[in-house]
């Protein structure tokens, strides 16, 4: 009924906070041609891009034909982005997703 319940025990909770903050460390201050990555405005997009990733990587590992290359790239290529400085710098100041390069 949409009532916000507290799920998770509390050893979970805590590991979760952990990881995220390797997350955030990861990327914060990678550095763009516009600017710094912000590591805490990105993170909850990351987390959702490596779980994706890797779901979609143990399902690939178990066709007999995979082409990890290909699929590597491919996952490069949705990330291709052709944007202004200027509008590159926006992004980054309030985007939740990674800085596309």
């Amino acid at each position: 009924e949409g009532n916000l319940n507290k799920w998770w025990l509390d050893e979970d909770y805590e590991a979760f906070e952990e990881k995220q903050k390797e997350m955030i460390a990861l990327f914060d201050g990678v550095e763009t041609e516009a600017g710094l990555a912000n590591g805490k405005l990105i993170v909850s997009e990351n987390i959702a891009d490596q779980g994706g990733i890797t779901a979609a990587l143990t399902a690939a590992k178990d066709e007999k034909d995979v082409d990890l290359k290909a699929f590597f790239s491919q996952w490069a290529k949705i990330w291709r982005m052709k944007a202004s400085k200027e509008f590159q710098q926006m992004l980054l100041s309030m985007d939740v997703h990674a800085p596309a390069k």
